[in-house]
């Protein structure tokens, strides 16, 4: 995650001419879940999309379970991340 915060970052990306993948993260809890969102918070173009372990089992591609960097208040669905 570093180093793919760092190429963002370092604008190499923007040579690529290519939209910026986003990057799913399943954390183990929500304690990690919390860290990573304050640790990448502010990197807009960090596209990074986080949830927990424990609500992997119950949900599905319609369920609002991944939160950006950008708004950890916000919920999407997998269908709408891109």
């Amino acid at each position: 995650m570093r180093q793919y915060s760092d190429h963002v970052d370092g604008g190499d990306w923007e040579l690529t001419n290519k939209k910026l993948p986003a990057m799913l993260a399943v954390c183990e809890s929500a304690t990690l879940q919390k860290r990573l969102l304050k640790r990448f918070r502010g990197l807009d173009d960090f596209k990074l999309r986080t949830t927990t372990k424990a609500e992997l089992p119950t949900s599905d591609a319609e369920d609002y379970i991944w939160q950006p960097t950008s708004e950890p208040e916000a919920r999407l669905k997998l269908s709408s991340i891109s």
